[in-house]
């Protein structure tokens, strides 16, 4: 049996999650358990093992066969339904008639609808008539990763259960437990290892621990070859290094190696921006341990890579990260004078790349075939970008994607400012949080100038998707659609502002590259 079937918690103490067992077990413990759940969360959290042990606790004098059958999700008496599947009025209609019937076996039918959030509104106000009065034996238990898309009158009559991203401590209590129950020896590094590659999810790290651990007698650094590179965090630690040295050389180096590797592009991005924040959360005391890079640096590389568009599809694995990371180490070496053969050495080391683009336009059609064709770094880069599939990240929001509304639409949003985050926060609760730690700025010109902290809470409002959501809400509040204008401005932490400790492109980069 695979082990992510195999290690499924059976009762709520198995349950890693701590607040979601306690909340359960209190639950349980009055003896009041409710009718209507929703659980949600990310993938991988448990929604469906905890679904599952309501499903076995509510119905705890079946004999064991019937138990291990829930469990397998062989049962009669839960009835799992996928609602991106069956999202419309008429699977609801059906659900309806199926609920009437009390169950032949034990004493409560449990109904568990996955994706909940995938239900039309019309099924959506169906559910909501079954859910405010259901049968005595029927128990309701909806699942959701995307809880924001729920509606209100839903989340009111449910008792709301919110999971999480495991902790590592969490994932490294269940991963040892297994391998305890497996007889097998292992590395606290290894551990570590299959934890960062499980993005806080348990089914993952499961199943990843099964993958490099099964069949050994013991689970080592070594035996982790087959998910890559064995030390991806050294080999970030020696980018940001390289980086902060301005050496150009090591950086391609480690990069190649990465590349190399066949290291999964996504996955070290994440990693990297990991990195740089658990890093900057210790320099400012936040978390324990020590920073391994000024507070500032942290800062710097953490704003200027978290808008880096990273593509699967990209033709050369690792570009986007190699010429972004390049452009400021060169102009950290311009600035402090020492860019004397920086365009030539890194014509040397991107001549492989290079050789491998060929670089076309719509109008004319250019072929790069040799280095000796570019002149300087813009030239390089401009080619090397232009072998990643992906867009710019400014072609979200160039000026003619931008909604201009007429000045007959002007409005005045600071007398319903509340109002109106309230509206965002229905629709989109990410973006709603970037609104409410922002500013409005009061303009004469009608203008709703919105100030915020940093660079790339900026950017993600001037793409389209979000301003669209902008002024439909204030469309909605205040019967106008605004014209949006966003800008940085400076956020006091400590005596320090937050530009003066981020230095931008066009101040002296080398500062901040100690």
């Amino acid at each position: 049996m695979a082990w992510p079937l195999k290690y499924r918690p059976q009762k709520f103490e198995d349950l890693a999650l701590r607040d979601v067992r306690e909340q359960l077990l209190k639950l349980v413990k009055v003896g009041s358990v409710p009718q209507v759940f929703l659980f949600a969360g990310p993938k991988g959290s448990g929604k469906t093992s905890t679904s599952r042990i309501i499903s076995s606790v509510l119905n705890k004098e079946l004999d064991e066969v019937e138990h291990q059958k829930i469990f397998s999700g062989n049962s009669f008496i839960v009835n799992e339904l996928d609602a991106a599947s069956n999202r419309g009025i008429d699977d609801i209609r059906l659900l309806k008639e199926r609920v009437s019937l009390p169950p032949q076996l034990g004493s409560k039918a449990v109904y568990i609808l996955d994706e909940a959030h995938m239900l039309t509104r019309e099924a959506f106000n169906a559910l909501l008539k079954l859910l405010e009065e259901p049968p005595e034996h029927a128990v309701f238990i909806l699942a959701t990763t995307e809880l924001h898309k729920i509606p209100d009158t839903i989340i009111s009559r449910a008792n709301l259960i919110k999971f999480r991203k495991a902790l590592d401590e969490e994932l490294k209590e269940v991963l040892e437990r297994i391998l305890h129950q497996e007889k097998i020896d292992f590395e606290d590094q290894a551990i570590d290892e299959v934890i960062g590659r499980s993005g806080g999810s348990f089914r993952d790290a499961v199943k990843l621990l099964e993958t490099v651990a099964r069949g050994e007698k013991k689970l080592s650094v070594a035996s982790l070859e087959v998910l890559g590179s064995l030390s991806i965090k050294e080999e970030l630690k020696l980018l940001v290094n390289a980086v902060i040295s301005k050496d150009e050389m090591k950086l391609v180096q480690v990069i190649k190696t990465l590349r190399d590797n066949g290291e999964d592009e996504k996955y070290v991005y994440q990693m990297l921006l990991d990195l740089l924040h658990n890093d900057l959360m210790k320099s400012l005391g936040i978390e324990e341990g020590e920073a391994q890079f000024a507070q500032k640096v942290s800062l710097f590389l953490l704003d200027n890579l978290i808008d880096l568009p990273v593509n699967d599809s990209s033709r050369i694995a690792f570009l986007s990260l190699e010429v972004r990371l390049l452009d400021l180490v060169l102009k950290a070496k311009e600035r402090s004078g020492g860019s004397s053969g920086s365009v030539k050495s890194i014509k040397k080391n991107l001549q492989p790349i290079i050789k491998q683009a060929t670089v076309k336009k719509n109008t004319p059609q250019i072929e790069v075939q040799s280095v000796s064709d570019l002149n300087d770094l813009s030239d390089v880069a401009d080619v090397v970008r232009s072998t990643i599939k992906s867009p710019s990240p400014l072609s979200d929001f160039r000026s003619d994607n931008l909604v201009d509304p007429s000045d007959d639409d002007m409005v005045d949003l600071s007398g319903v400012w509340e109002e109106f985050l309230k509206a965002i926060e229905e629709q989109n609760l990410t973006l709603a949080a970037i609104m409410k730690s922002s500013k409005l700025i009061p303009e004469e010109s009608g203008i709703s100038k919105v100030g915020v902290y940093y660079k790339f809470h900026k950017l993600q409002l001037e793409q389209q998707k979000q301003l669209s959501i902008l002024q439909n809400c204030a469309q909605e509040v205040a019967g106008g659609m605004p014209r949006f204008e966003f800008v940085v401005i400076p956020q006091e932490v400590g005596t320090v502002s937050v530009q003066e400790v981020v230095p931008s492109l066009e101040k002296d980069v080398s500062e901040a590259l100690l």
